[in-house]
Protein backbone atom coordinates (compact mmCIF):
# COMPACT_ATOMS: atom_id res chain seq x y z
CA UNK A 1 0.00 0.00 0.00
CA UNK A 2 1.20 3.49 -0.79
CA UNK A 3 1.11 6.46 1.59
CA UNK A 4 -1.81 8.14 -0.19
CA UNK A 5 -4.13 5.15 0.20
CA UNK A 6 -3.13 4.68 3.85
CA UNK A 7 -3.83 8.36 4.49
CA UNK A 8 -7.16 8.13 2.66
CA UNK A 9 -8.19 5.07 4.69
CA UNK A 10 -7.16 6.83 7.91
CA UNK A 11 -9.20 9.92 7.05
CA UNK A 12 -12.25 7.78 6.29
CA UNK A 13 -11.82 5.91 9.57
CA UNK A 14 -11.62 9.18 11.54
CA UNK A 15 -14.82 10.37 9.83
CA UNK A 16 -16.55 7.12 10.83
CA UNK A 17 -15.39 7.59 14.42
CA UNK A 18 -16.72 11.17 14.45
CA UNK A 19 -20.11 9.96 13.21
CA UNK A 20 -20.17 7.29 15.92
CA UNK A 21 -19.32 9.88 18.58
CA UNK A 22 -22.11 12.17 17.36
CA UNK A 23 -24.58 9.25 17.35
CA UNK A 24 -23.57 8.28 20.89
CA UNK A 25 -23.87 11.87 22.10
CA UNK A 26 -27.34 12.08 20.54
CA UNK A 27 -28.36 8.84 22.27
CA UNK A 28 -27.07 10.12 25.60
CA UNK A 29 -29.04 13.38 25.21
CA UNK A 30 -32.15 11.40 24.27
CA UNK A 31 -31.78 9.07 27.28
CA UNK A 32 -31.23 12.01 29.63
CA UNK A 33 -34.31 13.74 28.23
CA UNK A 34 -36.39 10.59 28.69
CA UNK A 35 -35.15 10.21 32.27
CA UNK A 36 -36.01 13.84 33.03
CA UNK A 37 -39.48 13.45 31.49
CA UNK A 38 -40.17 10.39 33.62
CA UNK A 39 -39.18 12.34 36.76
CA UNK A 40 -41.03 15.57 35.88
CA UNK A 41 -44.85 15.56 35.98
CA UNK A 42 -46.50 17.02 32.91
CA UNK A 43 -48.09 20.43 33.12
CA UNK A 44 -51.44 21.06 31.48
CA UNK A 45 -52.17 24.49 30.08
CA UNK A 46 -55.67 25.16 28.82
CA UNK A 47 -56.51 28.26 26.84
CA UNK A 48 -60.20 28.90 26.20
CA UNK A 49 -61.93 31.37 23.93
CA UNK A 50 -64.54 33.55 25.62
CA UNK A 51 -66.81 33.48 22.54
CA UNK A 52 -69.04 30.66 21.37
CA UNK A 53 -68.23 27.12 22.47
CA UNK A 54 -68.91 25.71 18.98
CA UNK A 55 -65.37 26.38 17.76
CA UNK A 56 -63.11 23.36 17.33
CA UNK A 57 -60.36 22.87 19.88
CA UNK A 58 -56.95 21.40 19.16
CA UNK A 59 -54.83 19.72 21.81
CA UNK A 60 -51.06 19.72 21.37
CA UNK A 61 -48.31 18.16 23.41
CA UNK A 62 -45.32 20.46 23.54
CA UNK A 63 -41.95 19.09 24.62
CA UNK A 64 -39.34 21.78 25.24
CA UNK A 65 -36.32 21.37 27.44
CA UNK A 66 -37.04 18.61 29.95
CA UNK A 67 -40.73 19.27 30.43
CA UNK A 68 -43.69 17.87 28.57
CA UNK A 69 -46.68 20.20 28.36
CA UNK A 70 -50.12 19.68 26.93
CA UNK A 71 -51.62 22.75 25.35
CA UNK A 72 -55.24 23.06 24.30
CA UNK A 73 -55.66 25.85 21.78
CA UNK A 74 -58.99 27.15 20.57
CA UNK A 75 -58.85 27.55 16.81
CA UNK A 76 -58.82 31.08 15.50
CA UNK A 77 -57.42 32.89 18.54
CA UNK A 78 -54.03 34.56 18.18
CA UNK A 79 -53.79 35.15 21.92
CA UNK A 80 -54.04 31.43 22.62
CA UNK A 81 -51.03 30.54 20.52
CA UNK A 82 -48.94 33.34 22.02
CA UNK A 83 -49.86 32.27 25.57
CA UNK A 84 -49.09 28.63 24.78
CA UNK A 85 -45.70 29.45 23.20
CA UNK A 86 -44.68 31.75 26.03
CA UNK A 87 -45.72 29.20 28.66
CA UNK A 88 -43.79 26.39 26.97
CA UNK A 89 -40.54 28.33 26.34
CA UNK A 90 -37.64 27.13 28.42
CA UNK A 91 -33.99 28.02 27.87
CA UNK A 92 -31.94 25.24 26.29
CA UNK A 93 -28.23 25.29 25.40
CA UNK A 94 -26.55 22.35 23.65
CA UNK A 95 -22.83 22.44 22.85
CA UNK A 96 -20.77 19.84 20.96
CA UNK A 97 -17.05 20.25 20.33
CA UNK A 98 -15.04 17.74 18.33
CA UNK A 99 -11.41 18.74 17.90
CA UNK A 100 -11.72 22.33 16.62
CA UNK A 101 -15.29 22.05 15.25
CA UNK A 102 -18.17 23.26 17.42
CA UNK A 103 -21.95 23.08 17.12
CA UNK A 104 -24.04 25.26 19.43
CA UNK A 105 -27.84 24.98 19.62
CA UNK A 106 -29.87 27.56 21.53
CA UNK A 107 -33.57 27.83 22.28
CA UNK A 108 -34.95 30.52 24.59
CA UNK A 109 -37.24 33.51 24.81
CA UNK A 110 -36.21 36.38 22.55
CA UNK A 111 -34.76 39.71 23.57
CA UNK A 112 -33.34 42.50 21.43
CA UNK A 113 -29.65 42.01 20.55
CA UNK A 114 -29.49 38.42 21.81
CA UNK A 115 -27.69 36.92 18.80
CA UNK A 116 -25.11 39.72 18.84
CA UNK A 117 -24.45 39.15 22.56
CA UNK A 118 -24.03 35.41 21.99
CA UNK A 119 -21.56 35.99 19.17
CA UNK A 120 -19.55 38.51 21.21
CA UNK A 121 -19.26 36.06 24.11
CA UNK A 122 -18.09 33.35 21.73
CA UNK A 123 -15.50 35.68 20.20
CA UNK A 124 -14.12 36.45 23.66
CA UNK A 125 -13.74 32.70 24.21
CA UNK A 126 -11.71 32.33 20.96
CA UNK A 127 -14.61 30.67 19.12
CA UNK A 128 -14.99 31.86 15.53
CA UNK A 129 -18.57 31.54 14.27
CA UNK A 130 -18.60 30.36 10.64
CA UNK A 131 -22.32 29.72 10.15
CA UNK A 132 -25.60 30.74 11.77
CA UNK A 133 -29.17 29.58 11.27
CA UNK A 134 -31.70 31.31 13.47
CA UNK A 135 -35.41 31.91 13.66
CA UNK A 136 -37.91 33.76 15.81
CA UNK A 137 -41.49 32.56 16.17
CA UNK A 138 -43.99 33.87 18.74
CA UNK A 139 -41.20 35.17 20.96
CA UNK A 140 -39.19 31.93 20.85
CA UNK A 141 -35.62 32.32 19.54
CA UNK A 142 -33.93 29.24 18.06
CA UNK A 143 -30.38 29.27 16.70
CA UNK A 144 -27.78 26.81 15.44
CA UNK A 145 -24.23 28.11 15.24
CA UNK A 146 -21.31 26.30 13.62
CA UNK A 147 -17.89 27.46 14.72
CA UNK A 148 -14.16 26.84 14.90
CA UNK A 149 -12.52 26.68 18.33
CA UNK A 150 -9.11 28.30 18.50
CA UNK A 151 -6.41 27.85 21.13
CA UNK A 152 -6.33 30.48 23.87
CA UNK A 153 -3.15 32.23 25.07
CA UNK A 154 -2.11 29.16 27.08
CA UNK A 155 -2.40 26.86 24.07
CA UNK A 156 -5.60 25.18 25.33
CA UNK A 157 -9.09 25.09 23.87
CA UNK A 158 -12.18 26.14 25.80
CA UNK A 159 -14.27 23.28 27.25
CA UNK A 160 -17.93 22.50 26.60
CA UNK A 161 -18.77 23.31 30.23
CA UNK A 162 -17.14 26.75 29.98
CA UNK A 163 -19.05 27.54 26.78
CA UNK A 164 -22.39 26.45 28.29
CA UNK A 165 -21.75 28.47 31.44
CA UNK A 166 -20.95 31.62 29.43
CA UNK A 167 -23.97 31.22 27.14
CA UNK A 168 -26.33 30.59 30.06
CA UNK A 169 -25.27 33.95 31.49
CA UNK A 170 -26.26 35.71 28.25
CA UNK A 171 -29.53 34.03 27.25
CA UNK A 172 -32.81 34.87 29.01
CA UNK A 173 -34.24 32.16 31.23
CA UNK A 174 -37.86 31.50 32.17
CA UNK A 175 -38.86 33.76 35.03
CA UNK A 176 -36.20 36.39 34.21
Amino acid sequence: MDKASILGDTIEYVKQLRRKIQDLEARIRQMEAEQQRSRTPSTTIEVHHCGSSNKEQQQHTVVLGHEKRKVRIVEGTKTATKVAAAAATEASVQVSIIESDALLELECSHREGLLLDVMLVLREMKIEVIGVQSSLNNGVFVAELRAKVKDNNCGKKVSIVEVKRALNQVIPHTGD
